[in-house]
């Protein structure tokens, strides 16, 4: 712990990292309440990211008053709505689960993720609940306190399946948390008992987007799947996809595998198989790989992307990354590796 002490303290002094207190707001030219300019097709851009927790060496960060996110805020802010997974239990106190890995952040990471442009967090993960559900309400209303909209997680089945609606101007986006990946089947909401939205129950999932598409103009699914690095989709994410386009999702942003996987279009939705690691510790080269996925929407239907590389530091933080070194991240997303390989 010295010797991330030393180098948090060492980031600090050089000013790449922003304290807390000293944090611009977001750039003055982003009004996320103005109408959109062109009325006559209006769109809407989305960015999605991938996987944040708060343990060191980001707890680090948190504690001194740093941003782990800054250096990826330009895409998050710039976007309409900016979604992503929060992958940990956040607050103090609370019962281990009996599990290999337990992840905890400090509440100040809710604030972090606000001033980054962060608009909604799904909680629909395997570790959301590494300290018992009794720090869920908790979770909640500190998430809401700092203006953040939360989804994947409840006092209730319908509370946890329930999207966030976000107008923007003459649109109004649903997101909608899902996660396939649960410890234990009593993670999952349930009759008189908090948890999260379980895509292990598809029929759910389907009723939970179609819900969404009711209430809004556009849909966004934050979902946990997949295997853990694994630089393909499996079967199981192919199919539920499929099964969530059809239900209404223009788009769908996974993660859990901590890698990147491929990025494509089925039909009118957009597709992340995986966005990877975002704000994280990553120990291997191929789990710093990450980036923001902004999607343009409009009309019920995706009308483009746009994929910024990053490559996670020493400290858990996404930097942006250019030209050459950003070959592999645009690689795995492409879905190349994946044909080559006759993947299904």
């Amino acid at each position: 712990m010295a010797v991330w002490a030393a180098v948090i303290a060492l980031v600090l002094d050089s000013g790449l990292s922003t304290a807390a207190s000293s944090v611009p707001a977001p750039a003055p030219e982003l009004d996320r309440t103005a109408p959109v300019p062109d009325r006559q097709t209006p769109e809407l851009t989305v960015a999605v990211a991938g996987d944040v927790h708060g343990e060191p060496p980001i707890r680090g960060l948190l504690k001194a008053g740093a941003n782990p996110l800054a250096g990826m805020a330009g895409p998050l802010r710039a976007a309409d709505v900016a979604v992503v997974n929060v992958e940990t239990a956040v607050g103090t106190g609370g019962t281990q689960a009996d599990k290999q890995f337990r992840f905890r952040a400090s509440s100040r990471i809710w604030g972090a993720l606000r001033r980054s442009g962060v608009d909604v967090v799904s909680l629909a993960n395997n570790h959301a609940l590494d300290y018992g559900r009794g720090m869920l309400p908790g979770m909640l209303r500190g998430a809401r306190r700092a203006g953040l909209q939360v989804v994947g997680a409840g006092r209730s089945p319908r509370e946890a399946y329930a999207p966030a609606v976000v107008r923007r101007g003459p649109h109004r986006v649903a997101v909608v948390g899902l996660t396939r990946v649960i410890p234990e089947p009593g993670w999952a909401a349930a009759r008189g008992r908090s948890g999260l939205a379980s895509a292990y129950d598809e029929a759910a999932a389907v009723r939970a987007v179609r819900a969404a598409a009711r209430r809004a103009d556009h849909v966004v699914v934050a979902i946990h799947w997949g295997d853990e690095v694994a630089r393909c989709p499996n079967g199981v994410q192919r199919g539920l996809a499929a099964r969530l386009a059809r239900a209404g999702a223009d788009v769908i942003a996974g993660h859990h595998p901590h890698v990147l996987q491929p990025i494509e279009t089925r039909g009118h939705t957009l597709v992340a198989y995986s966005l990877g690691n975002f704000a994280f510790y990553a120990r291997d080269e191929i789990t710093r790989h990450t980036g923001v996925l902004t999607a343009r929407l409009a009309g019920g239907r995706t009308r483009g992307r746009r994929f910024a590389p990053a490559r996670i530091d020493a400290l858990g933080r996404p930097r942006p990354t250019r030209d050459a070194a950003a070959r592999p991240m645009r690689t795995a997303t492409s879905g190349r590796a994946c044909r080559d390989r006759g993947a299904s």
